[in-house]
């Protein structure tokens, strides 16, 4: 079986079979052709290559490490052939693989297969190697030690295999090397403690001399650090500020988490995928890829927050993330700019100092909105200082500080947001194009609506809207931690809803025993997110272990009662995922947050009392509350207490039930449990253990504590519903009475109100419908409902005073005037003993 014999049968039947063979045949001489061309582009630049592999084939097989990209390279540079497609085995002279599943060893066993190190070595030596020493397929070897490990990284330098999400290590193995995870971590840390060391200290007003503001961020944080604390015998001649420089996890499909100002000179930026930065770069230059450094990052924030919370001059440091923070100054620092800049000068100084050499920008102005774009100003590795407020401020200088920013560089500005501005104002550039097309709040509230319109005008003339003062007017409420969540998006993958609850049991053990326990917090709302594949995206997506294109499903849970109970919570997921259409095979991101977050100190008991408080006001807003509390424990009676027969058919014959029906139950549900028994013996052992699983998830479901305390909450939700009922409602005790052919009484107020509304504006309610007013509150009285008679008082006289200004000299508004004064007020007075009349109110209605 040789290749010349393959090429031809392929040959054949690409002439005489049009189709799927024609197919293979083109794209594989197509490959070839392209294989030739990226081998002369190499000689063109004048970079080595080699014939150490000429005559060989290679073809990979699944995921390995150097990858099927660079083992592609590898092999045309030095002068082998690579295949695309294995159209059969024979066609490849070596097969590479880092592992190969039971059916596979057993149809590769007769060929070459072999680790990937083995093209590694050869290449390194420049010379062919043994491949028998590389083999994977030695007898009486199973799969490499590195599979049965959990690993979230697959890096050049850590050669692992595939994550195993059914690994019990899987989280926090994915946590300890997730970019996020980390992040996440430090900026909730750091927020924590700003609340416990500012939580006594006086908070910042609002005042006419408001306060300067420094943001205050490091250049290009992690790559910085990558850079200053990489292994310089591997690159002992990088230069940061010319070698473009990134920071990620691997290579091609990785995403670029930072990168120095060389590389962004290119179009490169954070988030981007490796592979396609590279073909950014002109191919002179090459893109060094740095991986994470934690460590130093985290001792470099320390530092940085350190310097920051020593300055005196400072009133508060206001963390935004682990690199980046916001202080606060007097306002009489920007008087004088000189010494305000000479302290920030010597702030970085000595940041750089203590950091090893990460730098910082300064932006400083009078709000934040302002100190933001300053500090856009002020990158890389400067200072920028603008006084919005300043008389002596030339003209120019503030209107060529606006034409330096673009559309999107203001804050709160998106892509929705950018459209809209686009289409409504074609021309404009800049900032300063759009301070000077949109002069009022008016014309932005047309395009972006009233609150985004006057949050982006105030930004224009240099002020912050209230809601982005509150980091700095009332940060403790701002950094307070009100949400708990986890969020795993890489390597999940399942096969059984069995899977999926001992991953659902994992996941609520770490965020129930460390983050509820580490914050000392209760939760008593869930929220599950769940990730399905979409139906036209590949199984395996362009990043290795990756989501892929995914359709999202949500689901909450109200608990009703702060808990930090890790079983009711697992069983509460497990529950919740069920409701959710998404097959386990495919999902492949799964989110779990905590909200509603308490104190653990301060948690409600769920048998407290419960107060509920109907008022009834008048014009001054008097009240009188009822409030009922849970029924007091009652001793156990006995029969005997009750005055009850102790006779057993008596009983029966209370409780409308026999001695023969009670047999006739009881043989019911034995046969019931035996035609159960039976069913679950017929069926297939497998599908046997997922029925009785689920009916046991079911079983823990309705017997939960999670599910008594919903029912507890459930009877005094019943219990305020029937006491509103017993007042208002259609189901009301009292026998109702009917106006405009309605009973239900809150329909009939707002029906009264609209009525008064209308007639206001003209001449007044008809006098007919007015006798059926009257006659309506006459029958309230009658029945002793004075209170609803109040009710209807009380909001005609809201009314009246809401349209006073308007419609105070109307003849409509004097005729309601009258009505209230002359006829409601005198009818409750004259009535307020029929009110309760056991208790004799004495209440004197005075509108």
């Amino acid at each position: 079986m040789s290749s010349t014999k393959n090429s031809k049968d392929n040959t054949t039947a690409a002439t005489t079979t049009p189709g799927r063979y024609s197919y293979f045949y083109n794209k594989k001489i197509k490959q070839a052709e392209q294989d030739i061309q990226f081998r002369k582009q190499y000689e063109t630049i004048g970079k080595q290559t080699s014939q150490l592999l000429k005559g060989l084939t290679i073809y990979v097989n699944g995921h390995t490490i150097p990858g099927r990209l660079q083992i592609h390279d590898m092999v045309v540079l030095n002068g082998g052939r690579f295949l695309h497609h294995l159209s059969s085995k024979g066609s490849a002279t070596h097969i590479i693989a880092s592992s190969l599943p039971p059916k596979k060893r057993i149809e590769f066993k007769n060929y070459k297969v072999i680790n990937p190190q083995w093209l590694v070595d050869c290449i390194k030596q420049q010379k062919i190697v043994p491949w028998q020493e590389y083999s994977i397929l030695k007898s009486n070897i199973e799969q490499p030690s590195i599979l049965k490990t959990s690993s979230v990284v697959t890096t050049p330098g850590n050669k692992t295999g595939p994550p195993d999400c059914n690994d019990p290590n899987f989280l926090v193995d994915y946590f300890k090397h997730s970019r996020l995870h980390h992040l996440s971590e430090w900026k909730a840390s750091l927020r924590q403690k700003f609340v416990e060391s500012y939580r006594d200290i006086q908070p910042l007003t609002h005042s006419d001399s408001s306060y300067t503001i420094l943001h205050i961020d490091f250049d290009c944080f992690f790559a910085t650090v990558a850079y200053l604390f990489r292994d310089k015998r591997k690159t002992p001649t990088l230069d940061f500020d010319k070698d473009p420089i990134a920071v990620c996890h691997g290579v091609k499909n990785s995403d670029i988490a930072s990168c120095n100002y060389a590389a962004r000179k290119f179009g490169l930026k954070n988030g981007m995928w490796v592979g396609t930065a590279e073909k950014m770069l002109p191919n002179d230059i090459k893109l060094t890829t740095l991986p994470y450094d934690f460590e130093h990052i985290e001792k470099g924030s320390k530092v940085f927050y350190s310097v920051l919370q020593g300055i005196e001059q400072f009133y508060c440091v206001l963390p935004v993330s682990i690199d980046e923070a916001i202080c606060v100054m007097a306002k009489d620092a920007m008087e004088n700019k000189q010494t305000l800049l000479q302290l920030c000068n010597a702030l970085r100084q000595r940041i750089k100092h203590e950091t090893s050499g990460c730098v910082v920008s300064v932006g400083v102005s009078d709000s934040l909105v302002l100190a933001r774009l300053a500090l856009r100003t002020a990158k890389p590795n400067g200072v920028f200082l603008f006084d919005n407020n300043s008389e002596s401020q030339d003209s120019t200088d503030v209107n060529q500080f606006w034409s330096s920013f673009k559309l999107d560089d203001l804050p709160g500005v998106g892509r929705s947001t950018l459209k809209k501005i686009r289409d409504k104002y074609p021309k404009v550039k800049t900032l300063h194009d759009l301070r000077q097309s949109c002069q009022n709040v008016a014309s932005l509230q047309s395009v972006l609506g009233n609150k985004l319109g006057e949050k982006v005008c105030l930004a224009l003339r240099g002020k912050d809207d209230d809601e982005s003062a509150r980091i700095i007017y009332d940060p403790i409420n701002v950094f307070q931690r009100k949400s708990i969540s986890i969020d795993i998006n890489w390597g999940i993958r399942f096969k059984d809803m069995v899977e999926i609850d001992r991953f659902l049991d994992v996941c609520s053990d770490y965020l129930v025993n460390q983050k509820l326990a580490e914050y000392n917090k209760l939760t008593s709302s869930i929220t599950l997110k769940l990730m399905q594949r979409c139906v036209d995206a590949p199984i395996d997506p362009p990043k290795y272990m990756g989501m892929g294109r995914c359709d999202p499903f949500t689901t909450s849970s109200r608990l009703g009662v702060p808990t930090n109970d890790d079983g009711i919570i697992a069983t509460e997921l497990k529950h919740m995922f069920r409701t959710l259409p998404v097959p386990p095979v495919e999902l492949r991101g799964v989110s779990i947050q905590f909200n509603r977050l308490v104190d653990a100190n301060d948690a409600v008991d769920p048998n407290a009392k419960v107060g509920l408080s109907l008022l009834f006001q008048s014009g001054h807003a008097s009240s009188t509350a009822i409030t009922t509390t849970t029924p007091p424990t009652r001793s156990i009676e006995s029969p005997h207490d009750r005055g009850e027969s102790t006779d057993p058919h008596r009983r029966y014959k209370r409780l409308k039930r026999s001695p023969v029906k009670e047999r006739q139950d009881q043989l019911e549900s034995n046969q019931r449990q035996a035609y159960q028994q039976q069913f679950f013996q017929e069926l297939p052992t497998q599908i046997r253990k997922d029925v009785q699983h689920e009916l046991e998830i079911t079983r823990k479901v309705k017997g939960s504590k999670l599910q008594r305390m919903k029912e507890k909450l459930q009877k005094r939700e019943n219990a305020i519903q029937n006491m509103n009922s017993h007042f208002m409602n259609n189901d009301s005790i009292f026998v109702p009475i009917k106006f405009q052919k309605e009973t239900n009484f809150e329909k009939i107020c707002s029906m009264v109100n609209d009525w008064v509304r209308e007639t206001i504006k003209e001449k007044g309610p008809h006098e007919r419908d007015l006798q059926f007013f009257k006659k309506y509150l006459n029958k309230l009285c009658d029945s002793d409902r004075v209170h609803l008679v109040l009710r209807l008082a009380d909001m005609v006289s809201v009314t009246l005073n809401l349209m006073s200004h308007k419609y105070g000299d109307r003849e409509g508004f004097l005729e309601w005037e009258m009505i209230l004064l002359k006829f409601i007020v005198p009818l409750m007075n004259r009535n307020r003993h029929t009110f309760q009349t056991e208790r004799k109110l004495d209440i004197e209605y005075d509108i």
